[in-house]
């Protein structure tokens, strides 16, 4: 593992933090990618060989390896240059999981959505129990901007697995935890039944290793197809259940009961295990998509040993990941950034920002892979109607090929239909941030859905509109 490794697309989400992970580890890293970033600088910087392009005069014969990101072409220069020099070359999944894999302690954090948060919530209860946590997420957390840590003699490595491209499967680890199932990435699986097969894998790769512990939530229809092909599960194995009456009980069974929601939009609520009152959590993180996420990460915790008075003493100034429902002032303003482009996380992280913002509610959305948005075009109506205003940029296709049905303008109609009060397409992000910059009043909050450049666009209308506010 601690051969010299070319990564191709060092500065992709996830690939800069496994890059950095190795690097601690002490591989010699080397890196291209085409856009200049201040994380490339970050990464000379920490001490890799970072290149601005792909040429195949980057993959010398000293390299033991080359992994490359989901989003390189398997015609890649560099790709091209190690097969034809016979370097091994490996996924990013595929080369975390090794990692993972090896780990005495390795806890594999997988989901549709809403893993990174789980993995960085349960980091945030293992280091304030005192243990020595080495991780790897595909975001920085907020308090300490680190998306990547190896520590030496650590007790645990915690992993957020990425399961968009299958290479959740290669991963074998200590303990488990499937935080949710959900339709997506549907230009990989052709269903959510496929989805949740792939996850029945995972789960018996999981049981064969014959120890450790499993983590399941059980909300949603892709998690029932899955627990109904594991009935009866090992007793190692604890279910999370977002279950606001508690009205069943059940063994090795986690949940939330007797929520209340704060003037500021949090939610507290009483965690349950077996039926019996462990107490009351109340969460700095708002909203009950980030309340379900940390539910799954503490029953890991418990599960490995954390007291729940830690446990609750951690939620309460855990703060989350970059860019993952983030808040921030721009003058009159509440601007929130949200790496999301799954209905579900758009329905309930409009419902939580309506409790944080005494005016209206701007949505900026960037519509994503035709694939997905067919298959859940009435949720994203719905989901999207919910704001008061939407700002819907041009869709991104992701590599798939052009379906003439389905647009921004096809989606600006179908939120309208849904109920939705205001909804406008763009033809390019400068004319929305335009038209963000004018619709914007005092009081407004705005929740932009998407990440990269959107966020940047965004981010400068409404501050050039709290500007014009200052100075009227």
């Amino acid at each position: 593992m601690k051969a010299s490794v070319h990564f191709v697309g060092i500065g992709g989400a996830g690939m800069h933090a496994l890059a950095r992970f190795a690097l601690a580890k002490g591989v010699t890293v080397s890196g291209s990618d085409q856009r200049p970033t201040p994380i490339l600088d970050a990464l000379s910087a920490a001490g890799a060989t970072v290149f601005h392009d792909h040429a195949a005069s980057h993959i010398t014969p000293d390299i033991g390896q080359v992994v490359y990101s989901s989003a390189i072409p398997p015609d890649n220069v560099e790709v091209c240059a190690a097969r034809a020099r016979d370097i091994p070359l490996s996924s990013r999944g595929a080369y975390l999981a090794g990692w993972v894999n090896a780990h005495p302690q390795g806890i594999a954090v997988c989901g549709t959505h809403g893993k990174g948060t789980c993995a960085a919530a349960l980091i945030a209860m293992l280091e304030a129990h005192g243990a020595r946590v080495s991780f790897v997420l595909g975001a920085p957390r907020r308090s300490d901007h680190c998306a990547a840590l190896a520590l030496p003699e650590d007790d645990f490595l915690v992993a957020e697995v990425d399961e968009s491209d299958r290479t959740h499967l290669c991963h074998h680890p200590s303990h488990l935890l499937i935080n949710n199932i959900e339709a997506d990435h549907l230009n990989v699986y052709p269903s959510l039944a496929d989805i949740a097969t792939s996850f029945e894998v995972l789960y018996q790769r999981w049981r064969a290793r014959g120890r450790g512990h499993c983590v399941l939530g059980s909300d949603g229809e892709g998690m029932t197809l899955l627990l109904r092909r594991l009935s009866p599960l090992d007793p190692p194995t604890t279910l999370c259940r977002w279950d606001p009456h508690g009205d069943t009980d059940a063994a090795h069974l986690l949940d939330a009961r007797d929520l209340n929601l704060e003037p500021d939009g949090s939610l507290t609520f009483t965690l349950t295990r077996d039926a019996a009152p462990l107490g009351r959590l109340h969460p700095a993180l708002k909203g009950d998509l980030n309340a379900r996420n940390l539910i799954t990460a503490a029953a890991m915790a418990l599960a490995l040993g954390v007291p729940f008075a830690t446990i609750q003493a951690a939620v309460a100034t855990y703060d989350g990941l970059v860019d993952r429902f983030e808040e921030r002032r721009l003058g009159p303003f509440l601007f929130v950034t949200d790496y999301t482009s799954h209905p579900t996380c758009i329905a309930g992280n409009l419902r939580a920002l309506r409790a944080r913002v005494p005016g209206r509610i701007h949505a900026v959305f960037q519509p994503f892979r035709y694939s997905l948005l067919a298959y859940h075009w009435d949720a994203f109506a719905t989901a999207l109607g919910a704001a008061d205003l939407v700002h819907l940029a041009p869709l991104d296709a992701g590599g798939e090929a052009t379906r003439p049905e389905i647009s921004s303008t096809a989606l600006a109609a179908a939120v309208c239909a849904a109920g939705g009060h205001a909804v406008a397409p763009y033809d390019d992000l400068s004319a929305l941030a335009q038209g963000l910059q004018e619709r914007l009043v005092a009081g407004d909050g705005v929740i932009v859905f998407g990440g990269g450049g959107l966020f940047t666009t965004a981010a400068a209308a409404v501050a050039a509109r709290a500007a014009h506010c200052e100075s009227a």
